[in-house]
């Protein structure tokens, strides 16, 4: 046990030595070099380079690179500067890095690469196309298949699989945006992670309803990212950790998260939710101007009634409502006692007013809070986090 406690604190004080340096392990690989220098100095060897423009690239489209892989080891893809028209569909279980060309690898304001797609469901309400899924919209997907990435409806959702994705996803530096509407009109995801093992540092993900999605059997991890909606913007039914993140609230629908737990036994016990650690709430910086967001958003409601958020030591701007988290709705709160579980610890800000929060909001102690830790949630270190970006 000593030992293990012992890995556990060098690990965390190595990431927190390497994340002060502001340099992680890809930088040298991602930096844009001079045109005498070949892109993929000081990447790992047999590192595969992705340009729209550059004819030194192996590929001109990201998904055709991806499609050339094997099904099992372990890839690299370094993707030039530009803008990608793609959907990107991950199935393949071998762990992948797709990494960012970009020269300031600590600041996603500065990324270079985009990869975008406009695409809703349902989007005209009088027609209503019952074989369409959310997951059906997603810029990036990544699930062992169509059944795992699927979303589904009810309180327990699309049937469980019994396939797993990839063990370890990671992207770094890239924006990842659905440009279907400048407004909340229907599902409309940015990412899709399910069944797998996803995690993203210095990435933008932009939409307005539905741009994350961490479903069934999924782990997720974001560090230092922006993510930017107006409706149930996070949602899921997995298990998901962000880190000094900006969540960017372009208008007020719904609320920020919207989680479901799960019913499901043969998932095991209910340890679903979303965990919002150190991280700002805010206006987004590309918000209609004349849009009146003060007060308006709400932290989360639950999707079903055994849905979890936790804020820890969070930001809020004067775009959060004073009672924090909402029910469904007023004729299906979808709150239950001992149940659904939204909890707040170190909240401050304009946004942070604890003698307005609901009553079913659990306001944490300083202890209660520190007990919410990477590995208190997901029952382990995960090894597929990079701890030194």
């Amino acid at each position: 046990m000593m030992m293990i406690q012992l890995r556990t604190l060098c690990v965390l004080l190595c990431a927190l030595f390497m994340r002060a340096s502001s340099q992680g392990r890809y930088a040298p690989c991602q930096m844009v070099k001079p045109p005498s220098k070949s892109p993929l100095d000081g990447c790992p060897p047999g590192t595969i380079f992705v340009s729209t423009t550059d004819p030194r690239a192996k590929f001109t489209s990201i998904q055709e690179a991806i499609m050339s892989l094997d099904h099992t080891s372990s890839h690299i893809l370094l993707i030039a500067p530009g803008l990608y028209h793609e959907a990107i569909n991950v199935s393949r279980p071998g762990p992948l890095t797709l990494l960012g060309q970009t020269n300031k690898p600590d600041d996603p304001l500065l990324n270079q690469v985009t990869i975008f797609n406009a695409s809703a469901i349902n989007a005209n309400s009088s027609v209503i196309n019952p074989w369409l899924d959310d997951s059906d919209t997603a810029v990036m997907t990544i699930a062992p298949n169509r059944a795992a990435a699927l979303v589904g409806s009810g309180p327990t959702g699309a049937p469980v699989q019994y396939e797993h994705g990839n063990s370890d996803f990671k992207a770094y530096n890239l924006n990842i945006a659905n440009t279907y509407a400048d407004y909340s009109v229907a599902p409309s995801l940015a990412l899709d992670a399910s069944y797998s093992n996803v995690s993203l540092y210095y990435c933008i993900l932009a939409s307005y309803q539905d741009t994350l999605y961490v479903g069934k059997n999924a782990t997720f991890y974001a560090f230092e990212s922006i993510i930017k909606g107006g409706t149930d913007y996070l949602f899921g039914f997995g298990t998901a950790w962000l880190e000094r993140c900006i969540l960017a609230n372009r208008e007020c629908g719904g609320a920020i998260t919207a989680w479901k737990g799960t019913y499901d036994t043969t998932t095991g016990a209910n340890a679903n939710g979303i965990y919002i650690s150190h991280s700002r709430v805010v206006r987004a910086d590309d918000a209609i101007t004349t849009l009146n967001l003060t007060h308006a958003c709400a932290l989360g409601r639950p999707w079903n009634n055994a849905s979890r958020a936790i804020y820890l030591n969070t930001y809020m701007d004067d775009t959060v409502r004073p009672q924090g988290f909402i029910p469904w709705s007023p004729t299906d709160p979808r709150i239950v006692a001992n149940l659904t579980d939204y909890a707040e610890g170190g909240s401050y800000g304009p946004g942070y007013e604890a003698g307005s929060r609901a009553y079913f909001d659990r306001l944490l102690s300083y202890k209660e809070a520190a007990a919410y830790t990477l590995q208190s949630v997901f029952g382990y270190l995960p090894p597929w986090i990079d701890y030194f970006t």
